[in-house]
């Protein structure tokens, strides 16, 4: 796909659903460890509790910043549906400067230049379920924190005798 202008697909949304799978995978495993070792290891040890409640917030955050990273650049750069908005000239796509993000330029090429851009039909619609997916992650994200909160629950928030005594 030869472009006039290198920088006519952003590449920030595309990134930011790679970083929230990331994210997401990472805490889901510290939380894991996290409980583990609070129901046998280490009982009533604070920084570990700590360590495993801030983790699975901190994805619930960051899954939220994600979703509205992709959502917003989606929303501000659109496809254009006219030819003369993306023309295909001497080999090379010229926009007139604008921008699109991964999803936008693969519908576009499908709706537009199809004859041309025949992988475009596939790559449009696993973008659009690629970020379809991000609403999942979040909601995963708030469920991680549950998963979290049961195990941390009588560490941080409950009396420290209990927690001593093993009774928490």
């Amino acid at each position: 796909m030869p472009l006039k202008a290198p920088d006519t697909i952003l590449n920030g949304p595309h990134l930011a659903l790679f970083a929230g799978a990331f994210i997401s995978i990472a805490s889901a495993v510290i939380v894991m460890l996290g409980s583990v070792a609070l129901r046998h290891f280490a009982l009533g040890n604070v920084v570990v509790a700590i360590v495993t409640f801030g983790t699975s917030a901190v994805n619930a955050v960051a899954q939220l910043i994600m979703l509205g990273i992709i959502y917003v650049s989606v929303a501000t750069h659109p496809e254009s549906k006219s030819l003369n908005d993306v023309r295909f000239v001497d080999g090379k796509f010229d926009t007139n400067g604008r921008q699109f993000t991964h999803e936008t330029w693969a519908c576009m090429m499908g709706n537009l230049y199809l004859t041309q851009e025949p992988w475009s039909t596939n790559a449009c619609s696993e973008y659009h379920y690629a970020r379809y997916l991000t609403i999942i992650m979040s909601v995963a994200g708030a469920m991680i924190v549950g998963v979290a909160y049961w195990p941390v629950r009588p560490v941080l928030f409950m009396d420290s005798k209990n927690v001593a005594d093993g009774k928490a």
